[in-house]
């Protein structure tokens, strides 16, 4: 559809002829320019808000269909932990018509319910040498991403005095960081007092554990590393199935006000719910396919382009 314009509309205020388009008054131009603004807004800021589930590597169902306005709790399973990026900034919760759905993590509901992670002794080579009366000894996490609260060491022997430094580390290559450092004294054989951890999130561990001098050095029999068990609340605005889709390697957590809007006895008359195994993400596979086809593409016309160029060269050189 065509549109002509008048070229001129009338006299400006000296008398020469200006075009229409440039005959209206600033407000009416303020008004046109705001149009158009929010013309763009309305077009951009819905594709910006919508999840693309495609960037997540690992999703994980809601096991049993959801009921709209109904408000449901999940207990967090360690393969969140463990797939995730950055937990919990990199999880969405997205329903089957590929909508967000509000939700929030937390463990204050779950203080007093602690879990074991998984934790092995790995070699790894110390930067210096320990000093005789030291023992250090090198655990790789499990799951990683999960914040680690508390160890729990159980020694052969008892100690008149003690001290424990921790330090943690997020790949091989990372300088170890001193996460805490405590001492104590008198320690009878067996369990000893939990080693606070402040929840940090680390793959490698060191444990100093150093006598006094002329102290008896217990040997460490065993050693568990625990978290708060944490929940996943969530209201969906469907009825319907839900997936947890994580492992992004551009997190962007969705800002919802759900924990804001509910008070106590809600958070405690919320419906059980449970989190499903963890899959591959079938979107995340046809976005890599549909990503390996553009490459092959460009790469095939590169291809096309230099045998063209050459093939135009020699036609080109004189014989």
């Amino acid at each position: 559809m065509r549109v002509a314009f008048p070229v001129e509309a009338r006299l400006s205020s000296k008398g020469n002829r200006v075009p229409a388009c440039l005959a209206f008054g600033v407000g009416a131009r303020v008004r046109a320019a705001f149009l158009g603004i929010s013309l763009c807004a309305s077009i951009v800021v819905p594709a910006i808000a919508a999840p693309d589930p495609s960037i997540y590597k690992w999703r994980a169902p809601i096991l049993e269909p959801v009921v709209s306005g109904s408000l449901y709790r999940a207990m967090v399973p360690l393969h969140l932990f463990d797939g995730s990026r950055a937990f919990p900034a990199d999880l969405r919760l997205i329903d089957e018509n590929g909508e967000d759905v509000p939700f929030f993590i937390d463990f204050e509901s779950g203080l007093n319910e602690l879990i074991d992670l998984p934790l092995r002794a790995v070699n790894l080579p110390e930067e210096t040498p320990p000093d005789l009366d030291d023992q250090a000894t090198y655990w790789e996490v499990g799951t990683p991403g999960a914040p680690l609260h508390h160890l729990l060491l159980e020694l052969d022997g008892p100690a008149a005095r003690a001290a424990i430094r921790v330090y943690g580390r997020k790949t091989l290559t990372n300088n170890w960081r001193l996460i805490t450092e405590t001492n104590w004294s008198n320690l009878e054989h067996g369990a000893w007092p939990p080693v606070g951890l402040g929840d940090a999130a680390v793959r490698y561990l060191k444990l100093h554990l150093e006598t006094s001098e002329g102290g008896e050095q217990p040997a460490l029999e065993a050693i568990r590393a625990q978290t708060h068990v944490h929940y996943l609340y969530f209201q969906p605005s469907r009825n319907g199935r839900l997936w947890v889709y994580y492992g992004s390697d551009a997190p962007g957590f969705p800002i919802h006000d759900l924990k804001h809007r509910l008070s106590k006895g809600q958070l405690a008359a919320a419906l059980h719910s449970a989190i499903g195994p963890r899959e591959e993400n079938p979107h995340r596979v046809g976005a890599d396919l549909r990503e390996y086809a553009q490459l092959l593409l460009l790469t095939t016309l590169a291809i096309c382009a230099v045998l063209a160029a050459g093939l135009l060269l020699k036609r080109m050189r004189p014989n």
